[in-house]
């Protein structure tokens, strides 16, 4: 199969796989989705059984969840090239296809195949020694929770990811944690505790938590909750 018109758009100028997966790693870094898409798939249709190419199928993953189209990007990432293609992915490529899948999952409701998703994403990250991969693990699982209201698994897992993220230094993930175990605190009733869990992030005196609550806040637009 010939590549895309698309792909050859915006990879023309590229002589080489490792070229084009490096220009379509910028179009996604950049937020550039549908682009990505396209290269993504003109990279795939080049063929070959490869690791760049098992990268290029996960990327094509990526793009699908950041295009909304979850369930699309859930049967590409289990799917039969996928699968195939699995002995070449790298541990890399591994975690950014467990952690994609737990995206999809969690935007679909389907929480017991999220939190399988999740976990097997935070043990690849564990085993490279990726501290903030686990920390994007323990986000992907939280926002599915929250998105549909799991509140009682929320409060949980926002207390261990919370544990994780003192451990190892990630403000972002800490700051994430205690909003997400208020809402989920609030989502049960128990107001003064969900209180009492806002009243201590917006007391914390450390600055990176503190930068990490304000752009969250931001982000949220909560700057006045």
């Amino acid at each position: 199969m010939r590549p895309s018109a698309a792909f050859v758009r915006v990879l023309a100028p590229a002589r080489d796989l490792t070229a084009c997966f490096n220009t379509a790693e910028a179009l996604a870094g950049q937020e550039r989705h549908l682009e990505a898409l396209a290269a993504w798939d003109g990279l795939i249709r080049l063929g070959g059984e490869g690791p760049l190419i098992a990268r290029a199928a996960v990327g094509r993953g990526r793009a699908l969840v950041a295009l909304g189209r979850y369930t699309e990007a859930w049967r590409w990432l289990e799917g039969e090239l996928m699968t195939t293609l699995m002995p070449a992915l790298d541990e890399a490529g591994r975690f950014e296809r467990q952690l994609a899948l737990a995206r999809a999952f969690g935007a679909l409701g389907m929480l017991e195949p999220l939190d399988a998703a999740a976990s097997e994403a935070m043990r690849v990250a564990d085993q490279r020694g990726d501290a903030a991969g686990c920390g994007r693990a323990w986000i992907a699982l939280m926002s599915g929770l929250g998105a549909h209201r799991a509140w009682d698994r929320l409060a949980t897992e926002a207390a261990s990811a919370r544990a994780y993220a003192r451990a190892n230094g990630l403000a972002g993930l800490f700051v994430r944690a205690g909003w997400e175990r208020a809402r989920a605190l609030g989502g049960l009733g128990r107001e003064r505790a969900a209180s009492a869990e806002l009243t201590a992030l917006l007391g914390t005196s450390e600055p990176a938590c503190r930068a990490a609550l304000l752009e969250l806040m931001g982000r949220r637009g909560l700057a006045g909750a």
